[in-house]
C-alpha cells in the first residue's frame, strides 16, 4: 500500500512541477520535482525517478542553467541503465541532444540524436524515432547540408504519416518548407506550407496556426532579401 501511496504522491508532485515549467515558472518547479525524485528513490521506483530527473533537466534548461540540466540527465541515464529502462534512457538521450543543439554544439547533438534514434528503433517507438530523425535534419539544415536535411525531413514525415500523428506531421511539413526554401525550390516550399496549413486547420489550435504563420513569415522575409 505504501508503494502505491508514494507513487501517487510522486506523480502528483511531478505533475505540479511540469505545470510550473510550462507556465514559465521553472524555479518554482524545481522543489516539486526534486521532492518527487526523492520519494521515488526511497520507494525504489526507478521509472518515476528517471522521469523526475528528466523533468528537472527541462526546468533547469528553462532557467538558463545547462550544466545542471545535463547533470540531471546524466543521473537519469544512470538510473535507466541500472534498471534496463530503455525507453527512459532514449528520452534522456533525446533531451541531452536538445541541450547540445540549443548550445550550438551541433556535432555532439547529432551524436546523441543518433543514439536516441537507435534505442527508439529497437523499442519500435516510431513517433519518437521520427522526431529524432527530424531533429537531425534540422541540424543538417543549420550546417548547410541541405540534401541530407531534406532526406531526413522526408523520412520523418513518412514515419509520422504511418503513425497518423497530426502534430508531428505539422512540424515535419514546416521543416520541409524551410529546407525547400533554403535549397531554392519555392514551389516545393509552398507545397509544404500548404500541407502544414491543412494540418494546422485539422488540429484547430492557436499554437499550430501560430507555428505556420511564423515559418511563412520567415520564408517570405528570406525571399525578399
Amino acid at each position: 500500500a505504501r508503494g502505491r501511496d508514494a507513487r501517487t504522491e510522486g506523480k502528483a508532485l511531478s505533475n505540479l512541477g511540469m505545470l510550473e515549467t510550462r507556465i514559465g515558472a521553472p524555479l518554482a518547479a524545481v522543489p516539486w520535482l526534486d521532492t518527487a525524485r526523492v520519494i521515488y528513490r526511497a520507494d525504489h521506483y526507478a521509472p518515476g525517478e528517471a522521469n523526475a530527473l528528466g523533468q528537472l533537466s527541462v526546468a533547469y534548461a528553462a532557467m538558463g542553467e545547462p550544466q545542471r540540466a545535463l547533470a540531471a540527465l546524466d543521473s537519469a541515464i544512470a538510473v535507466a541503465r541500472a534498471h534496463r529502462l530503455l525507453g527512459e534512457e532514449a528520452s534522456s538521450l533525446q533531451l541531452i541532444a536538445e541541450q547540445y543543439q540549443a548550445a550550438g554544439e551541433l556535432p555532439r547533438a547529432l551524436d546523441y540524436f543518433a543514439r536516441a534514434q537507435a534505442l527508439n528503433t529497437k523499442l519500435d517507438l516510431q513517433d519518437e524515432r521520427g522526431a529524432a530523425i527530424r531533429s537531425e535534419a534540422e541540424i543538417r539544415l543549420s550546417l548547410g547540408q541541405l540534401a541530407l536535411a531534406r532526406q531526413g525531413a522526408n523520412e520523418a514525415l513518412g514515419i509520422h504519416r504511418r503513425t497518423e500523428s497530426a502534430v508531428e506531421q505539422l512540424v515535419d511539413y514546416l521543416l520541409l518548407a524551410r529546407i525547400n526554401d533554403a535549397i531554392g525550390r519555392p514551389a516545393d516550399a509552398d507545397s509544404s506550407l500548404r500541407a502544414a496549413r491543412a494540418s494546422a486547420d485539422r488540429l484547430a489550435t492557436p499554437d499550430a496556426r501560430g507555428r505556420v504563420a511564423l515559418v511563412a513569415a520567415e520564408i517570405a522575409a528570406h525571399r525578399r532579401r
